[in-house]
């Protein structure tokens, strides 16, 4: 693998060391450098000694008698790796890493992956060129970035290595190694005490982690067991937790991370092959190295763990009581959740930053940074649908206290006519945000223009993101939407229908774009005698059938109120005039009543929504504010099953 650059900025998809296609696109108003390590240089034949992360640094509540030592010190024979590496290589030391160590153990099964982040050359003890020097990557902000250490371990007892060291020959090195320098990347080894799986393998792999919460029945039984064993097929890196209250039941070590390594049918039973980074210290219940339930298992019809290694199995049905949850890690996403990952190669990604007003917070989303991207037939299945994954990493320093809360939602684009963009939110609005350091949401689009809302929970928050766009295909587009005041954007919402006797998909999407002017257009509600000069549509329908209105005003802090009346017109009158609309306004020969019955609205809302099943014939649509000195700029929409016609007049 090469060595790292900075992000290359452009418009062209790069294939990558890992068969994806990348593009990166610079958004930051106020970026901030990459800190890049050089190689450290050494002279009069010195062995290299990082000042700025003494013992001291590393462990500064260290317990008595820890010493800062190298492996040439303690080891008459000391190597990065004896015989390649595997998950058997992994023991965790007196530090609690259990949550990166996992990972580790995981990709340590992997050459093209531990390669990635352990280079050729990487530790030269033994050899000519041996100047103490440990090099490795951890992936972080959208590179690959070098870490350097000094190679001294800490040594308790003389000879023992305190922290995470190799449990299959005390001579190898590169698991303690790798633990340090993660250790260095953050400041010291207690900030690297404690944390979520999810986050050591974005380090490691720069995948898309996925948490599944058991404890909160976010799966069943069944749909676990067949995503674990097809995400473990595909190549996918798995890892669980224990949690607290299950501390010593049966063996188990509560607060702890464990990877999770395969999956097997034992007469009839289902089992989860899990393996603890310890090394040792097993469950001991059903299932587990040497108990009664393997004598009913034929041999060989399933590899059984018989060594204290730390691997063990247990029933599915254990493993879901006493396990809270389960991460999967996939370097591309795994959009249907199968286990397996997706074709989604190709990575879109969008640096940006929330800075000043584009601050903006849950409460004003909208305002917050906005990318424009179009999706494209190219990336459609065999229904006509896109999957995407946008993904939203936080920029961090300091990993444990330096995270805020973060999402990211995609808003497809109904129309932007004139500057003004009508769009529909998509996925569940649960405005559920997360203190962590990423975030992953799903879609399933058709072909057109979206928007990409990353947002923090509170206003003010200023910090850098990145957002990751996974297509199956190259976006056609993506660009900065700017703070331009004559863009407004207006949210549209789309209520539920009642039950009706024609079709209620919608096929067709008309938008017509207006304002409000004093003096001009702005003739307020019916009581005034300019009532008649509001904006108004004739609706032309060639076929009975549902037709959904949706009127909305651009977004402000202060809502207008928006009234809204429907007649059926049997006279070529368009516009109609005061005098009409005040003879009509009752009729209810004339008025079209929408499906709720109700015969017109006049709400403080930033959209009203008007549902209708029409009959052929020609309508006409009176739309108004309170009074005459009201202004704001609308959209009229009109949604139907079968096209119909809508004409505006009185536009502003």
């Amino acid at each position: 693998m090469n060595s790292p650059v900075p992000p290359s900025f452009g418009s062209d998809y790069v294939k990558t060391d890992m068969g994806t296609y990348e593009v990166h696109a610079d958004f930051r108003k106020c970026p901030q450098d990459y800190d890049y390590e050089q190689v450290p240089v050494t002279s009069g034949g010195c062995l290299y000694e990082d000042r700025e992360f003494p013992l001291d640094v590393a462990l500064p509540n260290r317990p008595n008698g820890i010493e800062w030592k190298r492996p040439t010190d303690i080891r008459s024979r000391p190597v990065l790796f004896s015989d390649g590496t595997t998950r058997y290589d992994i023991g965790q030391g007196s530090i609690g890493t259990c949550w990166f160590l996992s990972m580790v153990s995981v990709i340590a099964d992997r050459p093209k992956l531990i390669r990635q982040v352990i280079p050729r050359n990487a530790y030269k003890v033994g050899t000519a060129e041996y100047k103490g020097i440990f090099h490795c990557r951890f992936w972080r902000y959208g590179v690959w970035d070098d870490v350097y250490i000094d190679d001294h371990l800490p040594i308790i007892y003389g000879d023992k290595v305190y922290s995470a060291h190799s449990a299959t020959d005390e001579n190898e090195m590169w698991v303690a190694l790798l633990e340090k320098a993660f250790a260095r990347s953050y400041g010291s080894y207690e900030a690297v005490t404690g944390g979520l799986t999810a986050d050591s393998f974005i380090a490691l792999t720069a995948g898309v982690p996925e948490m599944i919460d058991i404890a909160k029945g976010q799966t069943s039984g069944d749909s676990l067991f067949n995503r674990i064993a097809n995400a473990l097929r595909s190549g996918a890196m798995v890892a669980c937790t224990v949690p607290e209250k299950h501390d010593n039941h049966k063996g188990l070590v509560g607060g702890h991370a464990y990877s999770l390594t395969g999956t097997a049918v034992g007469n009839g039973t289902r089992l989860i092959r899990v393996r603890n980074p310890w090394g040792k210290h097993e469950w001991t219940g059903p299932w587990s190295d040497g108990s009664n339930e393997w004598s009913s298992v034929p041999e060989g019809e399933v590899q059984r763990p018989n060594v204290d290694d730390g691997e063990f199995y247990m029933s599915l049905e254990d493993f879901m009581m006493y396990f809270s949850d389960v991460t999967i890690c996939c370097l591309t996403p795994d959009f249907d959740r199968d286990g397996c990952s997706d074709t989604l190669n190709y990575i879109t990604c969008l640096y940006g930053d929330w800075r000043g007003s584009n601050a903006a917070g849950f409460q004003k989303k909208l305002q917050n940074p906005k990318y424009l991207i179009e999706v494209t037939d190219n990336s459609c299945d065999e229904r006509g649908n896109v999957p995407l994954v946008v993904q939203i990493i936080q920029r961090t320093y300091q990993r444990k206290r330096d995270k805020i809360s973060i999402r990211c939602d995609l808003y497809k684009v109904l129309s932007s006519e004139g500057g003004v963009y009508v769009v529909d939110e998509l996925g569940s609005n649960t405005n559920s945000y997360k203190q962590d350091q990423q975030a992953s949401f799903r879609y399933l689009v058709t072909p057109g223009k979206y928007i990409v809302i990353p947002s923090a929970i509170e206003e003010g928050l200023e910090k850098e993101f990145m957002v990751r766009v996974f297509s199956s295909a190259p976006l056609h587009c993506f660009e900065n939407l700017t703070d331009d005041q004559s863009i407004k954007y207006m949210l549209f919402d789309r209520p539920d229908l009642p039950q009706l006797d024609v079709p209620t998909d919608i096929r067709t999407c008309q938008c017509v774009t207006g304002a409000f002017v004093q003096g001009s257009n702005a003739g307020g509600q019916v009581s005034n005698d300019t009532v008649g000069n509001n904006p108004q549509f004739r609706v032309t329908v060639t076929e009975r059938g549902i037709v959904r209105f949706q009127l909305m005003q651009e977004m402000k802090e202060e809502l207008m109120p928006l009234g809204f009346r429907m007649w059926r017109m049997d006279e070529d009158i368009f516009p109609l005039t005061t005098d009409w609309i005040w003879n009509n306004y009752s009729d209810d020969s004339k008025l079209a009543r929408m499906t709720d019955n109700d015969d017109g609205k006049f709400v403080v809302s930033k959209n009203v929504s008007a549902d209708y099943v029409l009959e052929p014939g020609q309508y006409v649509v009176l739309i108004h504010l309170d009074g005459q000195s009201q202004e704001t700029k609308f959209v009229m929409m009109a949604e139907s099953h079968d096209s119909v016609g809508l004409e505006g007049s009185h536009l502003g």
